[in-house]
């Protein structure tokens, strides 16, 4: 079902005396107060904020089911083209020992590329500025410094010489696995003077061809059948390559020994994090 777009009424906004008020304390910094607004007045203010400012917003609901009843509510009154993107909980609740799902691992990758590209030397403006959706639950679970994040970013680009072996232990580092065939993202293969690597926020993988050391070309290519995006006729100049995971399995052994050195589990522990120990200094 296509929802209505209401974007073409926002102008009105600009209207209220409460609303420019509300605008100029923002851009100055000033914290403004409670606004008491009713439930249904916020998506169109919100929307009308975004259009305005120009800036990341972020939207913080107390209950996690709520995040896509916000996405549908903004969707009528966002620009067209515009979506509301989702700031993806773990897939484990506080403090519950389990494997997160790909499908958070990436959502929360996604955000915190988009976030940082912007910011980088090589990095360029973001068309569109998001707006962030997420629920406390999902700030809640810590993530590594923006400085680190930014330290795993790789940029590759037609003619730029690498360093195989390096580049290849610095995707295993990040969090890249290495495989036969890359099928899903947040996978690398190498075979011969071919890479091909799955960045998690992108839409397709990308096969790199090599001339000695040197990168000759970057196509997009689909990893259900192998083949190149458009026939091969879409060459990329580059592409950017953004860590995997947000605990990058690089750092884990120097953690895990010294886990094992300072909190060696007892006799009478209960199973508990205690039990991934051995298998983070290994």
């Amino acid at each position: 079902m296509t929802t209505m777009n209401l974007f073409g009424l926002l102008p009105l906004f600009a209207a209220l005396p409460a609303y420019r008020q509300l605008l100029e304390q923002i851009v100055s910094g000033e914290a403004p107060g409670p606004l008491h607004l009713p439930r249904n007045a916020w998506p169109p203010l919100l929307a009308r904020l975004y259009a305005d400012l120009g800036r990341p917003l972020l939207l913080v609901t107390s209950r996690v089911d709520a995040v896509p009843v916000w996405q549908q509510d903004l969707a009528a009154w966002l620009p067209p083209g515009v979506e509301a993107t989702r700031f993806l909980e773990p897939t484990p609740l506080p403090y519950e020992r389990g494997p997160w799902s790909e499908g958070s691992r990436q959502g929360r990758i996604q955000v915190l590329s988009r976030l940082t590209a912007p910011t980088l030397p090589f990095g360029e403006p973001d068309a569109t500025a998001p707006l962030i959706i997420t629920s406390v639950r999902a700030l809640m679970q810590k993530t590594l410094p923006r400085q680190r994040f930014v330290s795993g970013i790789r940029q590759l680009r037609t003619g730029q010489i690498i360093d195989m072996d390096r580049l290849l232990r610095h995707w295993v580092h990040v969090g890249y696995d290495p495989v036969a065939v890359v099928e899903a993202p947040g996978q690398f293969s190498q075979r011969g003077g071919i890479l091909d690597i799955y960045p998690l926020d992108a839409p397709w993988p990308t096969r790199i061809e090599l001339f000695g050391d040197e990168i000759e070309s970057l196509r997009a290519f689909d990893p259900a059948t192998q083949r190149s995006v458009d026939g091969g006729t879409a060459l990329l100049e580059r592409i950017v390559v953004p860590p995997a995971r947000e605990a990058m399995p690089g750092e884990l052994r120097d953690l895990g020994q010294v886990l094992a050195e300072e909190a060696p589990p007892r006799d009478d522990d209960l199973p508990s994090w205690q039990d991934d120990v051995p298998a983070l200094a290994a």
